[in-house]
């Protein structure tokens, strides 16, 4: 006879003062039911503990508690003089060693043809729709469940099984179905789109290739072959590539799929039929030379780079909007970053005036604006450090100096400096942390100078320096 040890180990049992329950008794009966049912000493089963399990002085029981392999158990606890404190039902023993395994028994099957097999009683709350099942036939069979109906006339639950390979037969002893269910498991539903670089025309894109498809639901059966091609095989429907303008529904049921060829222009537009929240889809752009541009449904632009990729997760099921999606991550390309400097004088500085970097010394989203407006207006939403330094010349002692970081026309943050200097110039630098929506909110460097009429931005790039990064949602 095989024994398990109880869950609970030598657990220490108190009343509801706090007190060691001594003299406590601990009835072990058959799960839901009123039926004794033994528990033992020791693993070999030697010896039967008393039933009530009498507890000592300290609350514990005389001996560890061991139970029967393959029983469920209903325990109830009572004080000495019998008033019940506490039970606890359906309990298993703890099996040393064992594996977990990812396949549950089902209900015995019965054999109807090589797709179908019956099972007694209402099964469909674990045999339903696209749920993975592992079949014990003349050979171990894996599929997945197409199709699954109770019929209360006869009490049993028809059960249709696409086959990864092979048919059923009158063999079929077993099934067992996996533990995760094929809606609301735990694991994210991952999505990861690869845009690879041309290995014979650098910088030219090659057609785009989704590589894994984790978990994928609806139709699709899990991971999907690929090629330089494109996609081949084993696609999820409801995952929408735009390429060029031309919509390509990736359905694995569809004939005929065709690669999605490379064009100057390339829009991703996230997945929203069948999407549930937590879905995760990741972007890997190679193509250095091409930006990629993702948007939600509904066309808002989420996120546009190059040579890097974009994380996204949807927030709620069948997302629609931009509100509906977070970055969760981001790099190389993807992460919006620019730095630009001056390295010529500008002139008359008074009032506040903006201060212009006119040369990108990097900007990789194309995001800066360093001719006409001398501005950063990022496409990606998201948390930005903004950071400017200046220096000044032709300054007087007494003046008051600043130097600020405006978003949309106002100001944010600003640094000032009361000059004490007689040599006519400073250097100051500001920084903020501030949120931009990803289309219409800008950030500009503005100076001032408050002592008198005019003073000029000094010369030297080294000194003259604007730049922002993105730091995150």
């Amino acid at each position: 006879m095989a024994l398990y040890l109880f869950p609970l180990g030598m657990i220490q049992f108190f009343d509801d003062s706090g007190a060691p329950l001594n003299g406590g008794k601990l009835h072990s009966y058959q799960a839901g039911t009123t039926t004794p049912l033994a528990t033992y000493h020791d693993v070999a089963g030697n010896t039967a503990h008393a039933n009530p399990i009498v507890l000592d002085a300290d609350g514990r029981p005389p001996a560890p508690i061991w139970l029967q392999a393959d029983t469920r158990y209903k325990f109830v606890l009572k004080d000495s003089t019998d008033v019940e404190l506490d039970q606890w039902d359906d309990v298993f023993g703890v099996q040393e060693g064992a594996a977990a395994s990812e396949w549950a028994a089902g209900a015995t099957p019965t054999f109807v043809d090589a797709s179908n097999f019956t099972q007694q009683g209402d099964t469909t709350a674990v045999m339903h729709v696209n749920r993975r099942v592992k079949l014990t036939d003349a050979s171990t069979l894996y599929g997945y469940i197409s199709a699954a109906s109770y019929s209360a006339g006869t009490n049993k639950t028809t059960v249709t099984v696409v086959r990864d390979s092979g048919d059923l037969s009158s063999s079929l002893t077993a099934v067992e179905y996996a533990f995760l269910a094929a809606t609301n498991d735990s694991v994210p539903n991952l999505a990861v789109a690869v845009i690879p670089e041309s290995s014979s025309t650098p910088g030219t894109p090659a057609a785009a290739r989704i590589t894994r498809f984790a978990l994928a639901k609806g139709a699709s059966t899990g991971v999907f072959g690929v090629d330089d091609q494109g996609l081949v095989a084993g696609l999820d429907a409801g995952f929408e590539v735009l390429a060029g303008g031309s919509a390509h529904a990736l359905d694995k049921e569809a004939a005929g799929i065709n690669a999605i060829t490379p064009t100057a222009t390339r829009i991703i537009t996230l997945p929203t039929t069948g999407v549930r929240g937590g879905r995760i889809v990741r972007i890997i752009n190679l193509a250095s030379a091409q930006k990629v541009t993702i948007k939600s449904s509904d066309g808002t632009q989420l996120a546009s780079f190059q040579d890097g990729h974009v994380t996204m997760m949807a927030t709620q099921d069948t997302p629609t909007g931009s509100a509906h999606w977070i970055i969760i991550d981001r790099s190389g390309g993807g992460a919006p970053r620019f730095r630009a400097e001056r390295t010529a004088v500008q002139n008359n500085i008074t009032g506040v005036d903006k201060v212009e970097y006119n040369i990108a010394l990097f900007d990789n989203n194309g995001d800066y604006d360093e001719v006409t407006n001398f501005r950063f207006t990022p496409t990606v939403p998201g948390v930005y450090q903004i950071a400017a330094r200046m220096g000044w010349s032709s300054l007087t002692s007494g003046d008051l100096i600043s130097i600020w970081v405006y978003k949309n026309g106002s100001n944010e943050e600003f640094s000032s400096l009361n000059v004490e200097s007689t040599s006519g110039e400073e250097e100051m630098a500001v920084s903020a942390l501030l949120e931009a929506n990803g289309t219409t909110d800008y950030f500009e460097i503005f100076a001032s100078n408050t002592g008198r009429d005019t003073s000029d931005v000094r010369a030297g790039g080294s000194v003259n320096l604007f730049g922002a990064s993105w730091h995150g949602n």
